[in-house]
C-alpha cells in the first residue's frame, strides 16, 4: 500500500531497476541534430568520418536510458500520484570522460533528496552511468516537482545556488521549427514538448 504523505526515511537511498544502453554514432548524430548543430563549424557532432568527429557531452541527459519517473512511482514512501503533475526543476550533468561512440553503459537509479515546499514536492534521483565493467563515464542529478503532494515539513537538502556561478560562456542558436520533433528521436518523448493538449494541462 502507498503512504498517505512521503515517508523519508524509505526514499531516500531507494534504487530503481538499472537499465543498459549503447553509444551508436548514428544516436550521437541525431542528438546533436536535436540541439541545433547543423553548420559547417559544427561538422565534427555530424560527420562521423571527421578527424574530429565527438559525441556532444550534453547526449549524457539522454543517454543514461533510464526511466526517470518509474523510482517515484516504485518507492513505497512515495504517495500514489498522478505523473501529469510532474514537472521538470532541475538538471545536473558531470561527464567524468569523454563518452566514446561505441560505448555500452549501465545507468544506476538512486533517490538523493526530497524537499517539502507547501504545495508541491521535489525528489532529486541520481544517475549515474558506467562504461560496462567499468568506472563511471557520467551522472545525472535530476529533480522533479510534483504538483499538489506537499504538507509533511521535510525540508531536505537545499538545492543548488546556480546564482553563485558566473556565467562563462553563452551560445545563441535559433530553433527550426520541427526543432522538439528532432530532439524527440533522441529518448525525451515528453508529449508535452509536441502535444498541444498536454501542454495546456500544465
Amino acid at each position: 500500500l502507498k503512504p498517505v504523505g512521503i515517508e523519508p526515511e524509505k526514499i531516500l537511498g531507494f534504487r530503481g531497476a538499472p537499465s543498459q544502453n549503447s553509444c551508436l554514432t548514428r544516436d550521437a548524430i541525431i542528438y546533436a541534430l536535436g540541439v541545433g548543430m547543423r553548420t559547417e563549424s559544427h561538422l565534427p557532432y555530424l560527420n562521423e568520418a571527421s578527424p574530429e568527429f565527438t559525441v556532444f557531452p550534453t547526449f549524457a541527459t539522454c543517454l543514461h536510458g533510464a526511466d526517470i519517473v518509474s523510482p517515484l512511482i516504485d518507492c513505497p514512501g512515495v504517495p500514489q500520484f498522478n505523473p501529469l503533475m510532474i514537472l521538470y526543476a532541475e538538471h545536473k550533468l558531470t561527464v567524468e570522460r569523454p563518452i566514446q561512440p561505441g560505448m555500452k553503459l549501465q545507468t544506476t537509479s538512486e533517490l538523493v533528496n526530497v524537499q517539502d515546499k507547501g504545495k508541491i514536492t521535489i525528489f532529486t534521483i541520481r544517475l549515474t552511468s558506467s562504461e560496462l565493467g567499468g568506472m563511471p563515464i557520467f551522472t545525472n542529478e535530476v529533480s522533479l516537482i510534483v504538483r499538489g503532494m506537499g504538507g509533511s515539513g521535510y525540508k531536505g537538502t537545499p538545492g543548488h545556488d546556480f546564482t553563485a556561478h558566473k556565467v562563462e560562456r553563452e551560445i545563441e542558436i535559433d530553433t527550426l521549427p520541427n526543432q522538439a520533433l528532432i530532439y524527440r528521436l533522441s529518448g525525451d518523448i515528453n508529449p508535452l514538448h509536441v502535444d498541444v493538449n498536454v501542454a495546456a494541462l500544465q
